[in-house]
C-alpha cells in the first residue's frame, strides 16, 4: 500500500478573503500572516494589519472593522488574535460572513485550536484557507534555524551549532528565533555562529537560574535608583555565591530578552505572545518585565547591551575589575530610564 504524501503547503494569496491560522506554534502563525500581508500589499498597496484582541472583542466590533472602508488604505487586513472563545461563541455569525465576505478586506482568525469537520471550515476554504501551524520536528527546526539566521539576522549558523541549539531549547521556533537574535549580536557579520558559542551562550537547564538574577535586577530597577540596584548586585555576588562574571552575563541576557521583545512588539506581535515566548504567563516576573519594556526603547536597549558587553571585554583584558565595571554599568542603566 502506497504511503500517503504530505499535503502541499498552502500559498496565501491576495484573493483570499477569510483565513484561519491555528495550532501551537505562534512563530509559524506570525510568518504566515506576514506572507498574507505581503501578498495583499503587492496587489493593493501599503497596509498595516489591524489587530483585535479576541478575548475581549464584541461581534459588532469585529464586523464593523471588516466592513467599513478605510480612509487611509485601499484594502484592510483585520486580524483577530486569541480567537478560540470568539469562534465558539459566534460560529453561526462567522459562517454567515464566510458565505458572503466583503471584497475590500481579509479577515484572519488566529487560535490555538480548531474543529476542522464543521460547516465554517468548509465555507472558509471556499474563500480563503485554513492552515495548521504545528511545532516542527527537530530536523525541520534545525533547517529552519539555519535559513532564518541567514535571512533575518544576516549571520551564518553552522549545521552543528543548529543541532546544538535545537537540542538545548527544543523545536520551538519563537524561542529559537529569540536565541538567534542573541547569538547574532555576539559575532561580526563575517563570522559564523559556531557550536562553541551556542554551548557558552544558550544554557540548557539554567533558564530559571538566569531568571532568578534577572527578576532581582528588574525589581531593583523599579526603584529607578542606582543605589538599590548596585546593592542587589552585591547581594547576588556576595550572599548568593553567584560569580560576578555570571551575574554580568545574566544582566546582558536580560537586555537581549528586552531587545527581542521590543522587536517583536514593533512587528505587531501581541504582548501576550511575547510573554508566552519567554514563558512568562503570570506573576511578578511578567509585571516587572512589562515595566522595563515601557521604560526602555529599542535604541537605548541596544546601546546598553553594547555597553555591558564592552565592560565585560575590558575586564577580561585586564582593564578594571569585573564587579566595579558592573557597578558602573548599573549606574548608567538607571540613568537611561525614561
Amino acid at each position: 500500500m502506497a504511503s500517503k504524501k504530505p499535503a502541499k503547503p498552502v500559498t496565501l494569496t491576495a484573493e483570499m478573503r477569510f483565513v484561519v491560522l491555528y495550532g501551537p506554534e505562534p512563530m509559524l502563525q506570525k510568518l504566515r500572516l506576514n506572507q498574507l500581508r505581503d501578498a495583499l500589499i503587492a496587489v493593493h498597496g501599503p497596509l498595516d494589519p489591524i489587530h483585535i484582541d479576541g478575548k475581549s472583542a464584541q461581534l459588532a466590533d469585529v464586523f464593523d472593522e471588516v466592513r467599513e472602508y478605510s480612509l487611509l488604505t485601499a484594502y484592510k487586513l483585520v486580524v483577530l488574535d486569541d480567537a478560540d472563545q470568539f469562534i465558539q461563541t459566534h460560529r453561526d455569525a462567522l459562517e454567515r460572513y464566510a458565505a458572503e465576505p466583503v471584497d475590500h478586506a481579509t479577515l484572519v482568525l488566529r487560535s490555538d485550536g480548531w474543529r476542522s469537520i464543521t460547516n465554517l471550515h468548509k465555507l472558509v476554504e471556499k474563500v480563503g484557507a485554513v492552515i495548521r501551524c504545528d511545532v516542527p520536528s527537530e530536523a525541520e527546526a534545525r533547517n529552519w534555524a539555519i535559513r532564518r539566521c541567514q535571512k533575518e539576522h544576516q549571520r551564518v549558523l553552522q549545521a552543528q551549532a543548529a543541532d546544538e541549539l535545537v537540542q538545548r531549547v527544543g523545536p520551538h521556533l519563537m524561542q529559537i528565533d529569540a536565541e538567534l537574535a542573541k547569538l547574532s549580536l555576539l559575532v561580526a557579520t563575517d563570522q559564523p555562529i559556531e557550536v562553541s558559542l551556542v554551548q557558552r551562550t544558550v544554557r540548557a537547564g539554567s533558564d530559571e537560574q538566569a531568571w532568578a538574577v534577572q527578576e532581582a535586577v528588574l525589581a531593583a530597577l523599579a526603584d529607578a535608583q542606582a543605589g538599590p540596584l548596585i546593592g542587589k548586585v552585591h547581594e547576588l555576588v556576595d550572599l548568593s555565591g553567584q560569580a560576578e562574571v555570571l551575574v554580568g552575563y545574566f544582566v546582558a541576557d536580560l537586555l537581549r530578552k528586552l531587545i527581542v521583545a521590543q522587536g517583536m512588539l514593533a512587528e505587531g506581535v501581541s504582548q501576550d505572545e511575547v510573554f508566552k515566548a519567554f514563558k512568562m504567563h503570570w506573576g511578578e516576573r511578567r509585571r516587572t518585565f512589562a515595566s522595563a519594556l515601557e521604560h526602555y526603547d529599542l535604541s537605548t536597549l541596544r546601546h546598553l547591551l553594547a555597553d555591558i558587553l564592552d565592560s565585560d571585554a575590558r575586564a577580561k583584558s585586564g582593564y578594571g575589575d569585573s564587579l566595579r565595571n558592573l557597578e558602573g554599568f548599573c549606574a548608567r542603566l538607571v540613568d537611561k530610564i525614561n
